[in-house]
């Protein structure tokens, strides 16, 4: 695909394919995870779940990827979807607008995981997603 031939001549037409057919999931979409979802977005992932629960707040425009001023009052997870559309509409796109806890971890590790991102910012759900990636053996980047 044209869109991601720098990526291949950088990494090579194989390593292309495998981010192309990776399934991450990326939970929690502020700082961190929007960053973090937007650098994957750009190498060719073709496959997102995506995970928060939050709507974007103005004092999120300092440091947040998603947070500007056509995308105040919106889920973080409608945002992040669309950018990743806008960046290869061939992605698929899982957008659960979810909090991270216990009783939500089913349903966030349904289907094909290849790697974890947790982009958490608060203690309790991070540790119930680090446990939960540990008990489906799943790598985590936390």
């Amino acid at each position: 695909m044209l869109r991601f031939i720098r990526i291949s001549r950088l990494l090579g037409d194989k390593a292309v394919e495998r981010l192309s057919g990776a399934s991450v999931l990326i939970v929690g979409l502020g700082a961190v995870g929007g960053f973090a979802m937007e650098a994957l977005a750009r190498s060719g992932v073709g496959h997102f779940k995506i995970v928060d629960f939050d709507i974007i707040g103005l004092t999120n425009i300092n440091r947040q990827l998603l947070a500007n001023e056509s995308t105040l009052g919106k889920k973080k997870v409608e945002a992040a979807k669309a950018r990743i559309l806008d960046i290869n509409s061939a992605a698929v796109v899982d957008a659960l607008d979810l909090f991270a806890h216990e009783d939500t971890l089913e349903t966030i590790f349904d289907g094909k995981i290849d790697i974890v991102i947790d982009a958490i910012d608060s203690l309790t759900p991070k540790l119930a997603l680090l446990e939960g990636a540990y008990k489906r053996k799943l790598p985590i980047i936390s």
